[in-house]
């Protein structure tokens, strides 16, 4: 017996291709207008010596700027090597947890002594001891005697 078309079973149903994600690739470069090129050699109004001048006027201004910047940026560095100087040190003496918690009011006068200690001790008291004592250096020599 022969099968008849009918009798047989159906083929299976193909899937549909899964879409695949296109890859986002890099637009295309942006076209040039057309123009005229920069030129190779500065302009003459460049080269001038007025230009040179303001130049050379801003360049001074700019390091003027940069060294204030600095000075203040190294004062801010030793007041922070002060703090931490002198709280580390009233911290080791215990003086630190009295002053948060009497807010500065029954300190002893021992207490009192390791605060200055504390201030001398740090980089701002020998500023001030370099200041007052010249270096170490005998007094400066009297204008006359």
């Amino acid at each position: 017996m022969k099968s008849s078309p009918r009798s047989r079973a159906p083929a299976p149903r193909q899937r549909s291709p899964v879409p695949v994600r296109k890859i986002a690739k890099d637009p295309a470069p942006a076209k040039k207008k057309p123009g005229p090129n920069p030129p190779a050699v500065l302009p003459p109004v460049r080269l001038s010596p007025q230009f040179i001048q303001d130049t050379i006027s801003s360049l001074s201004q700019l390091r003027k700027l940069t060294k204030q910047a600095l000075h203040y940026v190294q004062q801010a560095d030793t007041m922070m090597d002060t703090l931490f100087s002198a709280a580390h040190s009233l911290h080791e003496s215990g003086v630190l947890q009295k002053l948060l918690q009497h807010r500065g009011r029954n300190l002893s006068t021992a207490d009192l002594a390791t605060i200055l200690s504390a201030l001398m001790n740090s980089p701002i008291g020998n500023r001030l001891f370099e200041r007052i004592g010249g270096d170490g250096q005998g007094p400066p020599p009297s204008g006359g005697s």
